[in-house]
């Protein structure tokens, strides 16, 4: 998608204004749970990937980062001197912000009245809504956010919604953003999209610290990777560095000889589940399939297509018009 040579050569001019992070010793327990384990990283300025399976201690160690979690021990550096992340609102002061894989945002709000959160402007003891549009205007143009301020949360779409989360950190000073799993909720438009805004913000001075286990996401953005197994680093270094196999081997632990082994298997068995002209107004039109002993049964669509509806009209939790659900025949 994009030309990482180009991307890099861009990092290196605003390098000199970019902030490096440096973590030392750091542990984090949740009762009996070792889920961070003596972690000791540096974070460069420019595009850095923290890449790693689910329950890696990806999203735990960008929360201690940004003051949502406080460890055990350890200790943090920002452009060599150590600093105390006491909360949230301390990790904004020194230049960090996060933009959560769960948006936080308020739908019944403006554009405007939620990324001027926290930093609400105010003219004789009420909110200036009118300053809120101007300051919202203005970081926009500034990155090319290209978004209406008055337009009402509820009735964007989520690569919008995504957006604002973005300006509601750099409205408040952020220097190096942290994005968990920005992509998993967005379209392969919307996803270029943010890669493109992301590069924008790179080249405009900022630091991104990019959470992801895609691979191919790290390896087309990023310039530095840092790869987390059960809470430990295991290895660090420059993403040109790295073979695909390595960076696969490394994040699960083992050699992957073959990535999709053929495995010999008759369909046919006996019917575990039929549904028949399933029907709900306006939510589900006359969905038909059968289940069948050993097999796996995959549901796909975009968002809003109805499969999680399916799902919970076959047992029972939402009503339908019509249709009729069989399991073993019955």
């Amino acid at each position: 998608m994009y030309d990482r040579d180009i991307n890099k050569k861009g990092s290196r001019q605003m390098r000199k204004n970019q902030m490096e992070i440096r973590i030392k010793d750091l542990d984090k327990y949740y009762g009996r749970k070792h889920a961070l384990k003596h972690l000791t990283l540096t974070i460069p300025s420019g595009m850095f990937g923290l890449l790693g399976r689910n329950g890696a201690g990806k999203t735990t160690l960008m929360k201690v980062l940004f003051g949502l979690e406080t460890p055990q021990t350890g200790k943090v550096y920002m452009d060599g001197k150590e600093v105390k992340i006491l909360n949230t609102l301390d990790a904004i002061e020194k230049g960090i912000g996060m933009v959560h894989q769960h948006f936080m945002l308020i739908p019944s709000l403006t554009v405007a009245e939620n990324v001027v959160l926290g930093v609400e402007p105010m003219k004789n003891g009420l909110f200036d809504f009118k300053k809120a549009v101007e300051m919202t205007e203005e970081v926009a143009k500034k990155y090319n956010f290209n978004i209406d301020p008055m337009a009402r949360v509820s009735d964007l779409s989520v690569g919008q919604m995504q957006k604002i989360e973005i300006m509601k950190v750099l409205i408040k000073g952020a220097k190096s953003i942290i994005m968990d799993e920005p992509t998993a909720v967005l379209t392969p438009q919307e996803t270029e999209e943010l890669f493109e805004q992301l590069i924008l913000l790179r080249n405009s001075g900022h630091s991104i610290i990019f959470i992801s286990h895609k691979l191919e996401e790290i390896n087309e953005l990023c310039e530095w990777v840092t790869i987390l197994r059960d809470g430990r680093i295991i290895d660090s270094g420059k993403i040109e560095t790295f073979t695909k196999e390595e960076i696969i081997s490394k994040r699960i632990g083992r050699e992957i000889k073959n990535k999709f082994p053929k495995r010999d298997f008759e369909a046919g068995g006996k019917e575990v589940l039929r549904v028949e002209n399933l029907s709900r107004r306006g939510v589900l039109s006359d969905v038909f399939f059968t289940l069948r002993e050993g097999e796996i049964l995959g549901v796909a669509g975009l968002g809003g297509a109805g499969r999680t509806e399916i799902g919970r009209a076959i047992c029972g939790i939402d009503y339908i018009d019509s249709g009729d659900v069989y399991v073993e025949g019955k």
